[in-house]
Order: structure tokens, then sequence, then C-alpha cells
């Protein structure tokens, strides 16, 4: 009877592996990243903000910094809010368009989200429009 009980849990964890469910992280869709990444702006602290972003991204070690967010991402500016509409991922990649309102102005915002675990997305890059300065556009990629 041991062996039995043995020989199933061993098959049930066999099945769990093997059927791609992952164990040790919750999923995390690109809407959800976004929420996170309104609540870290709007919080009090700059230290983990950069943990919305895919590890891969080409400034990831420089918005790792927290004073790097001392620019229009500063505490000064909130509350900031999200309007942003998600699209079907094409080539692993999820675009998101729409506003980031801060300082009573909407600024347009463009988003891509990559996968880095299996259903956890991250922010790959993002570009920042300000409706004062359109030709200067803030980019993180």
């Amino acid at each position: 009877m041991k062996i039995i009980l043995k020989l199933s849990s061993l098959s049930i964890i066999i099945i769990v592996l093997l059927s791609g469910c992952n164990l040790f992280t919750d999923p995390v869709s690109p809407a959800d990243r976004l929420s996170l990444f309104e609540t870290d702006l709007n919080s009090d602290s700059r230290d983990t903000i950069y943990e919305n972003f895919h590890s891969s991204a080409a400034m990831y070690n420089q918005i790792k910094t927290s004073t790097w967010w001392n620019n229009q991402f500063s505490t000064d500016n909130k509350p900031f809010s999200f309007n942003v509409s998600m699209s079907a991922a094409v080539g692993g990649i999820i675009t998101g368009t729409g506003t980031l309102t801060y300082n009573s102005l909407d600024f347009d915002i463009t988003m891509t989200f990559k996968e880095e675990d299996e259903d956890v997305w991250y922010i790959f890059t993002l570009t920042l429009v300000n409706p004062l300065d359109v030709n200067d556009p803030l980019i993180i990629n």
C-alpha cells in the first residue's frame, strides 16, 4: 500500500512538472504588471520600480538606481494613473498604448511587455511623450 501511495505521489509530481505548471511563481499578465508598476510609482520609494522591467531591457542596469526615477517619475508628480490598451501577442511581445496621467497632463505612452518566465510578463520598453514637448520623449528600452 505504501508503495502505491509513493508511486501515485511521484506520478502526480511528474505530471505537474511535465504539464508546464509553474509551482514557484504566480502568473503576472501585462495588465497585472502595469498595475504593479502604477502602484510602485505611487509609493514613496523608488528602490524597486526597476523590478517591473524585463531583465534583458537595454537600460535595466541604469534604471536599478532609485535616483534614475527622480525625473518625470518623481514622487512629487504623484498620483500616476495609466489608461492603456493591450494588443495581442506578436512574436512573444505584447504592446500597450494609451496615456499616463500626472500633474493634470495626459502623456502618450507606448509600452512593450515580454514574458520572462511562463506567464510572467515584464515591461520591456516604455516611450513617454510629453504633451508640452513632443520632440523629446522619455524612452526606456
